[in-house]
């Protein structure tokens, strides 16, 4: 079975209108301009497609990036602000630092070092 937008089903699409055209009294060498432009059509579509499919993907890495950072910031301040009021070193909240600046640092949109 050949899925449907694939290369093969619109090379058909194409052949199949370019019948149709001759069909309809349209002459030969327009043909190949009225082919070209299902081509340019499809191809635009794709296009489109690939394009929107990067914007999304890169939004979907920066919201993940975002929500890391925003973890470690709230472990930070948690930790920080016990620090601070209390003046002792809590090590589960440093821990918790720890993990969260493991995780941010893991994700694949961190700025890796050239």
């Amino acid at each position: 079975m050949i899925a449907i937008g694939s290369p093969v089903t619109i090379r058909h699409a194409a052949r199949v209108l370019a019948g149709a055209i001759c069909v309809c009294g349209i002459h030969a060498q327009d043909v190949p301009t009225a082919t070209q432009r299902v081509f340019d059509t499809t191809s635009r579509m794709e296009i489109a497609r690939m394009e929107d499919a990067k914007r999304r993907a890169a939004a979907e890495d920066l919201r993940r990036f975002h929500e890391k950072m925003m973890d470690f910031v709230r472990a930070w301040n948690d930790f920080t602000n016990e620090y601070v009021q209390r003046g002792t070193f809590n090590v589960k909240k440093a821990r918790l630092v720890s993990q969260a600046w493991q995780k941010l640092e893991r994700e694949h949109s961190w700025p890796l070092p050239k």
